[in-house]
């Protein structure tokens, strides 16, 4: 099953694996709730106003995740969500949505494709996904304000 912030890399670009155009400081905090929703799906991480506390640091076994949580884990001063997201946002944003977009790649769910032309670089898309299909997804998350993809792709969410 793919995690909150693997849905949210897809649904950032377009169906042709370009990426929409959304202010790069905007992706990065989204990218940082992401990370710590996923942190609190999985138990691991609880907040409220005033601080983020680790409650487990046993892994996820999700890589990202992992090392973001022994960050947390290691800071000495307690800070609040509004903190964290603006640490994560600055120092592991990019670094985080490369390496989910590896992951991505690793699972089967996106394909790299080269272009014909060099000064157009590679593209990434969801693999023997129909376009229709993740348009229908991106506008219905958005609607919504939930994600879809493992309800409109069921096969991309289970594991082999």
């Amino acid at each position: 099953m793919l995690s909150f912030t693997e849905e949210l890399v897809l649904l950032l670009n377009d169906e042709d694996g370009v990426p929409l155009p959304i202010r790069q400081d905007v992706v990065a905090c989204a990218l940082a709730g992401a990370v710590l929703m996923d942190l609190a799906f999985d138990y691991r991480i609880d907040t409220d106003f005033e601080a983020l506390v680790v409650h487990d640091r046993t892994p996820t076994s999700n890589a990202v995740l992992d090392r973001l949580l022994a960050k947390i884990a290691a800071r000495a001063e307690v800070c609040d969500t509004k903190a964290w997201i603006g640490i994560l946002s600055a120092e592991e944003a990019p670094a985080v949505q490369d390496e989910i977009l590896a992951g991505l790649v690793e699972q089967g769910v996106l394909t790299i494709r080269s272009s014909k032309f060099p000064w157009m670089g590679s593209r990434r898309r969801p693999g023997g996904v129909p376009a229709a299909a993740v348009r229908r997804c991106r506008r219905s998350a958005f609607v919504s304000r939930t994600c879809c993809i493992p309800t409109i792709f069921p096969t991309l969410g289970t594991s082999p």
